[in-house]
């Protein structure tokens, strides 16, 4: 999935800024399981009339502590220990324990995967530029709303000539991260 597509000019190596384009691209990891998991439409009202629910903010409950107990007796049960442990939940008010509501599988849910991101680069110019295919190279791109800058690999260089003028399309693979150095 691309999330940024952006022109600007590029310094390659610290040399005088280039026209070019900064495509940004994030994979999409698909992750099913078959078990539990916390109801995320779950809402509960205890005796003493506290509201409780599921939050997809940062705290999954924020109106319920959370302890973990523990058993006093494990015990071996066939070949594997068994022990009666378990998250507890009660109401930060009245202490009333709550049971969260939980959600058969299958689930299936995306989650934002690696980054990758690379530039191409129009260069018009009399003579050829001194990037060759395979090189690492610093990139930094001045954008609009901020600089970003890492390293790349040159992985192609297609020249067409008109007249005097070279046209030189370079095409720069992201071999990191991309950082930032802030929004202007």
């Amino acid at each position: 999935m691309t999330v940024m597509n952006a022109r600007g000019a590029f310094r390659i190596n610290g040399a005088d800024g280039v026209p070019g384009t900064l495509a940004v691209q994030r994979d999409i990891v698909w992750v099913a399981s078959l078990g539990l998991r916390a109801d995320k439409g779950w809402s509960f009202r205890d005796r003493a009339g506290h509201f409780h629910a599921y939050s997809t903010g940062e705290t999954r409950y924020p109106t319920l502590w959370e302890g973990y107990i523990t058993c006093d007796s494990p015990h071996l049960d066939g070949d594997a220990w068994w022990c009666d442990c378990r998250t507890e939940y009660t109401c930060r008010i009245c202490k009333a324990v709550v049971t969260p509501g939980m959600a058969a599988g299958p689930h299936q849910e995306a989650h934002p995967g690696a980054i990758s991101w690379n530039v191409v680069l129009d260069l018009e110019t009399l003579s050829m530029p001194q990037w060759e295919v395979g090189m690492m190279v610093t990139v930094e791109a001045v954008l609009p709303d901020a600089t970003r800058f890492g390293i790349a690999v040159v992985t192609s260089v297609s020249v067409k000539q008109f007249g005097d003028l070279i046209n030189v399309k370079t095409v720069l693979q992201g071999a990191g991260a991309l950082g930032e150095l802030g929004k202007r």
